[in-house]
C-alpha cells in the first residue's frame, strides 16, 4: 500500500487515472469538471451531467467501440442562449509519446464525434434536436506541429471559407508546452501548466488553489488505489 501511495502522489492531472479518480470521488466530480469547463469556455456551467469512463461499444461486436475519459451533458437553457444548450463536452487528458497514434490523431478526433453522434439522436428524432458536441484533448505533446497552445477545429466549406457553416461539432485541442496563441489567458496557461505539473507551487490562483485542495483529498484518501 504504501508503494501504492507514493506513486499515487507523484501523479499529475494529465494522467488519467488521477484525472479520473477526480471525477468519481463523492459530491466532486461536478465541482471539478464545471471550474474545468469554466476555464476553458470563460462561462458558468450548472446543469451538468457527469460521467466518468463513459463506453460506448462497437455497433456490431466485430466494430470497434471507444472509452471517453469524461462524458458531461449540460443543459443550461434556462440560463444561456438557447442554441447552446443541451449540449455533449468530452474531456481527454492525454499522454503520449507513440508516434503512430500521433499521426492518426485527426481520425481519432473524427471516430469520437461519429461514435457521440450515433448515439444522441433517437430513432424518429429530426437532425435539428442532435446535440453540440465539443471534444476536448489536453495534450503533453503537439500534433499538428505549429507549437500553438490552442488548436480549434470546426468543419468548413472549402471553396468559400468564410461561409457560415455551424454542424454543432467542434474539437479543441490545449497543448501544454506550447507558445504560440495571443488570445489564451493567462489563467488558461497556467492551468495547462498544473495539469501537467500537479502540485501546490503551481496552484498560483484562486481556481487552481481550489482544485488542489480537491487532489489532495483524493491523493490522501486510502480507498484510493492504483491496484
Amino acid at each position: 500500500m504504501q508503494n501504492e501511495r507514493k506513486k499515487l502522489e507523484e501523479l499529475n492531472l494529465l494522467d488519467d487515472f488521477l484525472f479520473n479518480a477526480m471525477m468519481t470521488y463523492p459530491e466532486m466530480g461536478e465541482k471539478f469538471t464545471r471550474k474545468i469547463l469554466k476555464l476553458l469556455f470563460n462561462r458558468e456551467f450548472r446543469n451538468l451531467k457527469v460521467i466518468a469512463q463513459k463506453s460506448y461499444g462497437g455497433l456490431n461486436t466485430d466494430l470497434r467501440g471507444a472509452r471517453l475519459d469524461v462524458y458531461v451533458e449540460s443543459d443550461d437553457s434556462a440560463e444561456i442562449d438557447a442554441s447552446e444548450d443541451a449540449s455533449i463536452y468530452d474531456l481527454e487528458p492525454d499522454k503520449n509519446d507513440r508516434a503512430k497514434y500521433i499521426a492518426a490523431f485527426p481520425q481519432r478526433i473524427r471516430f469520437y464525434h461519429a461514435i457521440i453522434d450515433s448515439r444522441s439522436l433517437k430513432s424518429g428524432e429530426d437532425f435539428g434536436k442532435l446535440k453540440r458536441v465539443y471534444v476536448i484533448f489536453i495534450c503533453n505533446y503537439d500534433p499538428f506541429g505549429y507549437d500553438r497552445v490552442k488548436y480549434t477545429i470546426q468543419n468548413m466549406c472549402v471553396e468559400e471559407p468564410e461561409m457560415p457553416y455551424d454542424d454543432g461539432a467542434q474539437t479543441t485541442v490545449l497543448y501544454t508546452k506550447g507558445t504560440k496563441d495571443d488570445d489564451i489567458s493567462e489563467e488558461l496557461r497556467q492551468f495547462l501548466n498544473y495539469m501537467e505539473n500537479t502540485t501546490q507551487t503551481n496552484a498560483v490562483n484562486d481556481t487552481l488553489k481550489a482544485i488542489q485542495k480537491m487532489v489532495d483529498i483524493v491523493k490522501r484518501d486510502g480507498e484510493v488505489s492504483l491496484s
